[in-house]
């Protein structure tokens, strides 16, 4: 095959991933969190932008770049033919997935709901989770590898500063972002008090602005005169 064969190759399948990857559930979770938006929104509110692909980076980008880090695992398991090696792989797999739950779990309310509280809640995660990853890994080379596979304990061990500083570098950009982002402040700047009140996870009917409930009550349909 010519290299420019391969070539376009590469490029039709990258354009596929990013189509799966990127640009599909960047509609979806746009359309789906612009349900929950109120009807008479401000101008820069709603989900879009930068929060918008930090959303598809969870929901989307990373599950995809995991399982292929899966793959690549499963292929270094089938090599060294080790079963401590295969208990640690798999103990990689379920702490990663248990990550990307969790993960979920704390961004499903920037869709669904308006609250400044699933912003707080987001933010904890994001200082929490280079310590928890890195912890986690950890424990995991002990468990299954110190006393079976030393050496590779060792090398695993020393893979943990990349590990802590690749996972706290994205941690801290989405923390800076989701505390500086005037986009952020106001589509999430109500209270669980006032999302109880105002939303019922669907868009809301009437307006939540008082001067704009006072003109729709003072304005007398002409034809009715």
């Amino acid at each position: 095959m010519k290299d420019v064969d391969v070539l376009i190759l590469v490029g039709v399948a990258l354009c596929i991933g990013l189509f799966v990857a990127v640009y599909l559930p960047w509609i979806f979770i746009r359309g789906k969190a612009a349900t929950y938006d109120p009807y008479d929104k401000l101008p820069d509110e709603g989900v879009n932008g930068w929060l918008l692909l930090m959303l598809v980076q969870v929901f989307s980008i990373t599950p995809i770049y995991s399982s292929i880090q899966f793959l690549a695992l499963l292929k270094t398991v089938n090599e060294l033919r080790s079963q401590a090696f295969t208990n640690f792989a798999y103990s990689l797999v379920a702490l990663t997935l248990a990550i990307i739950i969790l993960a979920w779990k704390f961004h499903l309310p920037l869709i669904t709901t308006r609250s400044r509280k699933a912003v707080s809640d987001v933010k904890r995660i994001y200082l929490l989770l280079p310590v928890a990853s890195t912890l986690g890994f950890y424990l995991c080379s002990v468990m299954f590898l110190e006393s079976t596979l030393p050496s590779v304990h060792r090398a695993s061990v020393s893979e943990l500063p990349r590990l802590f500083f690749s996972s706290a570098f994205g941690a801290a950009i989405w923390y800076w972002y989701l505390s500086k982002s005037k986009r952020v402040a106001v589509t999430y700047r109500h209270s669980e008090a006032e999302m109880k009140k105002s939303f019922s996870g669907s868009r809301s009917e009437e307006p939540s602005w008082s001067f704009q409930k006072q003109e729709r009550s003072s304005f007398v349909d002409p034809s009715q005169q």
